[in-house]
């Protein structure tokens, strides 16, 4: 089967009133692209982890300048799924390239087709790095951290 018959991307998270005309366009003219709506981790972080573990790998392809600490790529990594990334403010800093994930240049579709190409095609690499993010996850979890930090304060 054709490479683009093998994935699905679905999108989450607010669309901006004024670009959700051309968002809703640029879906009908996309096959396998659908919005699934906001997941509201804040508030309902179970329901919210188990649609995140359903997936394969996360995409977040970023280059908007408020970007900041990317909380959704820690709760993508608590889950176990890989992160392919833009090279944008502290992306790198959380996603490894190549142990948790995948690090493209921003604005780079080429890179990122690539890189999805790769996570469907290198199962055995993407399942190892799944295993990664567990791990890579504990270093942001508040009783880790707090524990560890304590320890050294007292």
């Amino acid at each position: 089967t054709a490479l683009a018959d093998r994935f699905a991307i679905d999108f989450y998270g607010p669309v901006d009133r004024e670009y959700k005309g051309s968002f809703e366009d640029e879906l009908r003219n996309s096959p396998n692209c659908s919005y699934k709506g906001y997941l509201d981790i804040a508030n309902r972080r179970d329901e919210c982890y188990g649609t995140m573990s359903s997936y394969h790998a996360m995409l977040f392809p970023t280059f908007w300048v408020g970007e900041g600490f990317p909380g959704v790529v820690v709760a993508a990594l608590a889950c176990g799924i890989p992160v392919i990334a833009s090279d944008w403010n502290m992306n790198a800093e959380v996603v490894k390239d190549g142990v948790t994930g995948r690090i493209v240049p921003y604005k780079d579709a080429k890179a990122l087709a690539e890189a999805m190409a790769d996570a469907i095609l290198n199962r055995d690499a993407w399942r190892t790095m799944s295993a990664n993010c567990h791990r890579s996850a504990l270093c942001y979890d508040t009783d880790t951290v707090l524990d560890d930090n304590i320890g050294k304060i007292i």
